[in-house]
């Protein structure tokens, strides 16, 4: 990401410790930071541990124990609750995206009208239902969704309900508005000369 965008990179990595699972620590952080100033000066990191919040939220969920989606995935629903209130925008990245073209391109994409952009998902419009989109890429208007109470209404469903992709069933279900965006944003099986 950092060799292929020339604008400085915010990040905000969500990372939590269960069981046997060691999340993110400082000195991950900022090694990682020292690394992505080596591309910007004024890249940055900022390490939040969601651990007690998901452990409040979703110690009884059905969906613990899920083999198709490990717990961390259920970190991006903390969003507003985490992150500062001043961020209108978000590009959330699964970490296996790999990105092959400057991340601001995702701007083509107006969202103003919409809680996020997502595009979808290559099995799921086939046998979910054909508008059913994949969660790895999402541009979140942060606005939008504090106003319609997005997260916390997924947070709710992921609590409540058994899923087969929790937090991306949650999203799919519990959105007011989403654009779908060109597959070039989240390309899921190949790579192209404009992914």
């Amino acid at each position: 990401m950092a060799r292929r965008t020339k604008n400085p990179i915010k990040i905000h990595v969500f990372s939590m410790t269960m069981g046997k699972t060691i999340g993110m620590d400082e000195e991950d952080r900022a090694l990682l930071e020292k690394m992505l100033k080596d591309f910007n000066e004024e890249n940055e990191i900022t390490l939040y541990d969601a651990s007690k919040m998901f452990e409040e939220e979703f110690k009884n969920s059905p969906n613990n124990n899920n083999v198709f989606f490990p717990p961390m995935c259920l970190l991006r629903l903390f969003a507003e609750r985490i992150l500062p209130k001043d961020i209108d925008e978000l590009l959330y990245l699964d970490g296996d995206t790999l990105i092959y073209n400057p991340i601001e391109n995702v701007r083509e994409n107006d969202i103003t009208e919409h809680e996020f952009g997502a595009v979808l998902d290559y099995l799921g419009k086939t046998w979910k239902n054909k508008n059913y989109f994949n969660s790895g890429v999402l541009y979140f208007n942060m606005k939008k969704c504090r106003e319609t109470g997005l997260f916390e209404k997924c947070i709710e469903f992921v609590k409540t309900k058994k899923a087969f992709f929790p937090d991306q069933d949650a999203l799919n279900k519990k959105n007011v508005s989403h654009m779908v965006m060109p597959t070039k944003f989240n390309d899921q099986r190949d790579v192209l000369e404009d992914t």
